[in-house]
């Protein structure tokens, strides 16, 4: 095998080809590249020197132009004397040369130029370097209208945009440059309102002029009308519903009747903008926008008397002012407020009520609404009287204005009236006693109703000059008021009492109305009227007086009646024996008295309890009162029979005794008196009941009798002994009343019969 040293000539050949190949391809890009490199290394420099000149501008603002469209040149040397850049190297390191222009544009506002000059192998392009003139100085233009431009033109006028002349400074020097330079645009449509901006430009330098197509002819209102919502016409009544005002309107380019209408008769001007309208006397307007011709404005404010209407457009014209009649209110009248003439504000019942109403209003209150409880009652006019039988507890009070429209209620106010006055259907007298007569009356009231019956009284003994008021009470079983006069009020029995009725409503209402008269009876037969339980006061004559001697001898005994009043109550009525009475008190307080000097007459005694008390137990008396011979004697007691019988009263109240000051003999027919009062002391017996109760009844036989006859008196007690004491302390007289004896009272316990002597 033989060694290989080298390269053969044909593989020599193949790799120049392929690197010829290689070189083709890549030098053109390579020499693209560098150049690209090194007009980004001289954008760079430039880039450097224009901000090293703005920032030294900016911090000596002395050096920039005074006057738009001058122009400030600062050198390179100049800002690398003054530290803000160094001078500026070609690649190969060579210094550049270069200057910074500024161009004032306006207020504060400036363009700057940068133009670097390295040698051949660099320079800024020629249009920024154009501002530098040979010896560095700014190239200034100068642009000049031929013919004046005016800053309006009305709606469809002629208008022509002028040609400038244009002119360059250079130092001292000034070169015409061209006198046929076109504003751009060169034409407007004067047609059409427009804002337009004309511009006139030569390289660097250009002007500009405004030109506003405006409209200067006012719109025109060519119909109006008023109408109600409901589309009928209106016709001028007040009202205070929404009404509508109807507009036609337009807003033409041109003056009527100029050639200008001629040639443009349906050209809009800037357009309908809004309808103004108020009240003729009011100096501020309403708008209603709209950019309608056909314009429907919905009225809902108040608008009275005289209607103005205008139009305004776009532009800021008025059309004429269009006048229409209207009554138009919307305005509601103040709270009504309430003051009273008479009267007042009250739950109370009242017969003189007046209230004075008052609201304000724009235009005019009508009437006065009144509403009771909450319900619509009527109207009224500013004064007001409640009619009779009015009553509510809430009544309030609204104006009304002419136009309808209705204010706020007035606060609640509280109204009862009644202006009549009560009805006296009838009256009669009752029952009438010599201490009580009773009158009824019938009267009723329609409102109010009847507050107060007054019976006014007067005697006859008193020449009917003694008046005395007595108040009627309502008596629910007669359906009637009662006047109860009492006659000793006036002490006055057996005569003519004359009364005169007065009768008042809630409202005050009444008075006086009748009067009547009635007799009124001496005195009464209380035998006659007394009842088993009936209270009775018995009042003896306060003198003292002697009881009479007895039989046996035994002498005679002096008194002093008590004051002792105390109640007693009937036991036993009949009209031919008499009415016994037993004290209806306890007596453990009161001085007791036996019999003196009668001891021994038990038999008579005993005859006359037979012939009152029917003699059932007659037998048992043994006889009356205490032995005064032998007091301790049990003999001298009375005897027992059974747990029905009492004992004979051993003792006696000596006020009894009064009655027998006068007697002169004891005898069967009983002690007789002068005045025909006769005192016995008589037996009584007690029943014991199932609820423990004990009753006092007299002697008679009780078989077969109710206990509501037989018991007419109870005493409630916690033990018999109890009882037995109060009822063995009672005092039995037995009374027959003469036709002079005095009896007042109603046999109650409020208000007992009275026996007086």
């Amino acid at each position: 095998m033989r060694k290989k040293n080298g390269f053969t000539l044909i593989e020599v050949l193949a790799v120049l080809v392929i690197l010829t190949i290689l070189l083709g391809i890549a030098l053109p890009a390579v020499e693209r590249y560098l150049k690209k490199g090194t007009l980004e290394y001289y954008r760079g420099l430039e880039t450097d020197v224009l901000a090293a000149g703005r920032d030294y501008l900016l911090d000596y603002k002395s050096l920039y132009p005074r006057e738009i469209g001058n122009s400030t040149v600062v050198t390179i040397s100049e800002l690398s004397e003054n530290k803000y850049i160094s001078v500026p190297e070609d690649e190969e390191g060579n210094p550049c040369d270069g200057t910074v222009t500024a161009i004032k544009k306006g207020t504060n506002r400036y363009d700057y130029h940068v133009c670097l000059q390295c040698g051949d192998k660099f320079t800024s392009e020629e249009e920024e370097c154009s501002y530098v003139g040979n010896n560095n100085e700014a190239r200034n233009y100068d642009i000049t209208l031929n013919a004046s431009l005016p800053t309006t033109v009305k709606q469809c006028d002629e208008l022509t945009i002028p040609e400038a002349t244009v002119t360059e400074r250079v130092g001292d020097e000034s070169n015409l440059i061209s006198t046929t330079l076109k504003g751009n645009p060169s034409s407007i449509d004067t047609t059409v309102l427009s804002t337009n901006t004309v511009t006139w430009s030569y390289r660097t330098k250009k002007i500009s002029k405004t030109v506003q197509v405006v409209d200067t002819v006012a719109p025109v209102i060519e119909s109006i009308k008023l109408s109600k919502t409901s589309g009928t016409s209106y016709s001028g009544e007040i009202t205070n519903k929404d009404t509508i005002l109807q507009i036609t309107a337009k807003d033409y380019a041109c003056v009527a009747e100029s050639p200008c209408r001629t040639k443009y008769p349906k050209l809009d001007g800037s357009g309908i903008k809004a309808v103004y309208y108020k009240e003729k006397e009011e100096s501020d307007w309403h708008t209603y926008s709209t950019s309608k011709n056909e314009i429907t404005i919905p009225l809902n404010q108040t608008i009275y008397g005289t209607l103005q209407v205008k139009v305004v457009d776009n532009a800021g014209k008025e059309s004429g002012v269009k006048e229409l009649a209207i009554q138009m209110d919307k305005t509601k009248p103040s709270k009504t407020t309430v003051q009273y003439v008479s009267g007042s504000s009250s739950e109370k019942w009242q017969n003189k009520i007046q209230v004075k109403l008052s609201a304000t209003d724009n235009i005019q209150v009508k009437h006065y609404e009144i509403y009771k409880d909450g319900t619509y009652y009527g109207t009224t006019s500013d004064t007001w009287t409640p009619p009779n039988n009015f009553s509510s507890n809430n009544v309030t009070f609204r104006a009304v204005d002419v136009a309808g429209n209705k204010g706020d209620f007035s606060d609640s106010q509280k109204m009862h009236m009644d202006t009549e006055k009560p009805v006296h259907t009838s009256w009669s007298w009752g029952d009438v006693t010599r201490d009580l007569a009773k009158l009824y009356i019938k009267a009723t009231d329609n409102a109010s109703g009847v507050k107060q019956v007054r019976c006014r009284t007067s005697t006859q003994s008193g020449s009917y000059n003694n008046w005395v008021w007595f108040d009627a009470s309502w008596d629910s079983s007669a359906s009637s008021y009662r006047c109860d006069i009492t006659t000793s009020t006036f002490k006055h029995y057996g005569e003519n009492y004359r009364v005169h009725l007065y009768l008042y409503d809630d409202a005050g209402n009444g008075g006086y109305y009748d009067v009547t008269n009635v007799d009124i009876p001496r005195g009464f037969d209380l035998v006659k009227v007394a009842k088993p339980g009936d209270y009775v006061i018995y009042r003896p004559s306060s003198t003292p007086y002697t009881s009479p001697r007895s039989l046996n001898g035994y002498s005679d005994q002096t008194f002093t009646p008590s004051s002792y009043t105390g109640t007693w109550q009937v036991l036993y009525n009949n009209s031919s024996y008499g009415l016994q009475i037993i004290s209806s008190q306890s007596v453990g307080s009161l001085s007791v008295y036996g019999y003196t000097g009668i001891n021994n007459i038990y038999d008579t005694l005993n005859n006359l309890s037979r012939a009152y008390m029917d003699g059932t137990y007659a037998t048992a008396a043994r006889h009356v009162g205490t032995n005064p011979a032998s007091p301790g004697d049990p003999s001298g007691w009375c005897d027992f029979h059974g747990a029905t019988v009492k004992c004979w009263e051993r003792t006696v109240y000596y006020t009894d005794l009064n009655g027998m000051k006068s007697a002169t003999s004891q005898n069967a027919a009983g002690i007789a008196s002068a005045n025909t009062v006769y005192y016995l002391i008589s037996r009584q017996k007690y029943h014991k009941g199932d609820d423990g109760n004990y009753c006092v009844a007299d002697s008679r036989d009780l078989s077969g009798v109710s206990a509501s006859d037989y018991c007419p008196v109870y005493y409630n007690a916690a033990n018999k002994r109890n009882v037995e004491g109060r009822i063995t302390a009672g005092v039995r007289p037995v009374i027959t009343l003469s036709n002079t004896t005095l009896v007042t009272g109603t046999g109650t316990i409020g208000d007992p019969y009275v026996i007086v002597y």
